[in-house]
């Protein structure tokens, strides 16, 4: 619900700093962000994992890794104009049932 309501939340702003809404473009638009969100953070989450596996297994690097994940996928999700807060919510479950 969060996520779909900032999404919305922003379409609405760009409605209203430009006068312009088309219903197609922010219909694609809003499919990119849903899709795109989720998809960045299950890919980000998997080369996590893959890091993890890899890396050796002490505290420090859990915790580095633990910290750096939600950051890279909301920084990546945004930069690609995609939901940083899908991208981090899904990236999360997929670890956490690792």
């Amino acid at each position: 619900n969060d996520a779909s309501s900032l999404i919305i939340f922003r379409f609405a702003m760009i409605a209203a700093a430009t006068g312009q809404y088309v219903w197609y473009q922010a219909a694609g638009s809003f499919i990119w962000m849903c899709i795109g969100g989720v998809g960045i953070g299950l890919t980000i989450a998997y080369v996590f994992l893959k890091m993890h596996k890899l890396l050796p297994t002490d505290s420090n690097t859990d915790i580095l890794l633990t910290f750096i994940a939600p950051f890279s996928m909301c920084l990546v999700a945004e930069q690609l104009h995609a939901s940083g807060v899908l991208a981090v919510v899904s990236g999360g479950l997929f670890l956490s049932y690792r």
